[in-house]
C-alpha cells in the first residue's frame, strides 16, 4: 500500500511539473507573438519530445510588425543608412563615390535574390519588376520611430512575378535584418482546406525527425544576425543586366538557410547527414568570416536544447524556435515550402 501511494505521488508530481512547464512555454509564445493584445485562447498539444502545436484563431501582429500596425498613419519614409552601407559595400567593395542608382540596384538585388529563390523567378525578372513599377525597396521603406528597440524600417509590397502575386515583407533595424517573407498571395483563408492540413501534417512529421538539423540551422541563423551585413555576401560570377548596365550578383547567405529548410521538408537528405552538412558548412563560413573556427575539428559541440511551437496564422504557419534567443520560420503549407524568417529580439 505504501509503495502504491509513493508511485501515485510520484506520478502526480511529474504531471504537475509537465503542466507548469507546458504553461510556461505557451505563455512565452504568447508574449513573443503579442501585438496590441494577447490571443483570447490557444490550445496546445504535444506532438513530439519538445515540439508543441497551437492554433490561435485571432489575427495577431507579431514582432516587429506590431510596430508597423501600431504606427498606422504616423509612419514616415525612412532609410536604414547603416544597413544600406553594408549592402552597398558588399556589392561594390566601397561606400564612397557609389552613384545613387547603384545604391538602389544593390538593395533591390540583395533582397531580390531571396525573392527570386522563393518564387522560382529569375533574378533579372525580379529586378525588372522593381524598375518598371518604380517600387524600389530603398525609396519605399517606412519607419516606426517609437519602437522600444530603436527605429524599425518596413517594406511591404505585392509583386507580380511569373503570372502570380507574391506578398513580400521586409523589416530591419539600423544595422540588422529582422524579418523577411515571400509568399503566394490571395484573399482566401486556406486554413480549412485539405491542402493546408496535409502541408501542416507533413511539416510536423518532418520536424519530429529533424530536431538536430533545426538546432544547427538555429545556430547558423543566430550567427548571421550578429555579424555585419557585408559578410553576408560572397562573390558569384553570374551577372544580370538592367538597360545598358551589367551588375555582378553577390550571393545572399540567407539563401543557404532556405536551401537547408527546403532539403529538410523534402527529405532529400537523411536527417543526421543534413545536420552534419549544416555544421560543416557553418564552421567553414565562420572560419572565412572571423579567421578561425569557433569550434575545432573533432571537438564535440554542445548544442543547446530548444522547444518548438507550431502556430497557425491566417495565411501561413509560424514555427517558433525558442532557446536562449527566439527565431521564427514561416511555412506555406499549401506550397509545402518555408517562405521566410523572423527574429524575435525585442
Amino acid at each position: 500500500m505504501h509503495s502504491f501511494k509513493s508511485i501515485l505521488l510520484t506520478l502526480l508530481c511529474a504531471v504537475l511539473i509537465l503542466c507548469l512547464g507546458y504553461l510556461g512555454i505557451v505563455e512565452t509564445g504568447r508574449q513573443i507573438l503579442k501585438g496590441e493584445s494577447l490571443p483570447e485562447q490557444a490550445e496546445y498539444e504535444n506532438v513530439g519530445s519538445n515540439i508543441f502545436y497551437g492554433k490561435i484563431e485571432d489575427d495577431v501582429e507579431i514582432f516587429p510588425w506590431n510596430y508597423y500596425a501600431k504606427s498606422g498613419q504616423n509612419l514616415e519614409k525612412g532609410i536604414p543608412e547603416l544597413l544600406v552601407e553594408g549592402i552597398v559595400a558588399a556589392q561594390y567593395g566601397m561606400v564612397d563615390y557609389v552613384a545613387e542608382e547603384d545604391r538602389i540596384v544593390a538593395v533591390d538585388g540583395y533582397f531580390g535574390q531571396l525573392i527570386s529563390y522563393q518564387t522560382g523567378v529569375d533574378i533579372a525578372d525580379v529586378m525588372e519588376w522593381f524598375e518598371k513599377n518604380d517600387k524600389h525597396i530603398l525609396y519605399n521603406m517606412s519607419v516606426a520611430r517609437e519602437a522600444t528597440t530603436g527605429d524599425i524600417y518596413f517594406y511591404q509590397e505585392i509583386l507580380q512575378l511569373g503570372g502570380r502575386n507574391y506578398q513580400v515583407q521586409i523589416a530591419c533595424g539600423e544595422m540588422t535584418l529582422m524579418s523577411f517573407s515571400c509568399i503566394a498571395y490571395d484573399s482566401i483563408d486556406h486554413r480549412e482546406q485539405e491542402a493546408w492540413k496535409l502541408g501542416k501534417e507533413k511539416m510536423i512529421s518532418v520536424l519530429e525527425q529533424s530536431e538536430q538539423s533545426l538546432a544547427e540551422y538555429f545556430v547558423y541563423m543566430t550567427d548571421l544576425f550578429f555579424v555585419p551585413v557585408s559578410t553576408y555576401a560572397i562573390e558569384d560570377k553570374s551577372t544580370y543586366a538592367i538597360e545598358d548596365n551589367t551588375y555582378e550578383i553577390y550571393e545572399n547567405l540567407y539563401i543557404q538557410g532556405f536551401y537547408w529548410l527546403d532539403t529538410m521538408i523534402q527529405q532529400e537528405v537523411a536527417a543526421e547527414e543534413l545536420a552534419q552538412n549544416i555544421k560543416e558548412w557553418r564552421m567553414n563560413w565562420e572560419e572565412k568570416t572571423w579567421g578561425d573556427k569557433l569550434i575545432s575539428e573533432g571537438e564535440v559541440e554542445e548544442m543547446p536544447s530548444y522547444t518548438y511551437q507550431v502556430v497557425e496564422l491566417k495565411d501561413r504557419i509560424l514555427l517558433l524556435m525558442q532557446g536562449q534567443n527566439t527565431i521564427g520560420i514561416f511555412y506555406d503549407p499549401i506550397a509545402q515550402k518555408f517562405c521566410g524568417y523572423n527574429y524575435f529580439y525585442e
